[in-house]
C-alpha cells in the first residue's frame, strides 16, 4: 500500500476516534473522557500534519 493511502487511513481512524470521544464526553463529565478527547485530538492533528508533509514531499519528488 502506498504511504499516502496509509496516511489517509490513519487520518480517518483518528477522526472517528475524535468524534466518538467528543460525543462520549458530552454525555457525562469524567476526567478520563477529557483525557481521551485530548489524546484523540493530538493524534488527529499529528496524522493530518504527517499526511500533508508526505504529500508535499511527494510533490517535490515529481
Amino acid at each position: 500500500m502506498k504511504q499516502s493511502q496509509i496516511d489517509k487511513n490513519w487520518f480517518v481512524i483518528y477522526s472517528v476516534m475524535l468524534v466518538f470521544g467528543l460525543v462520549w464526553a458530552m454525555i457525562g463529565d469524567s476526567n478520563m473522557k477529557i483525557v481521551f478527547v485530548t489524546a484523540a485530538f493530538g493524534l488527529f492533528l499529528y496524522s493530518g500534519i504527517k499526511m500533508e508533509l508526505n504529500a508535499l514531499h511527494a510533490k517535490k519528488a515529481h
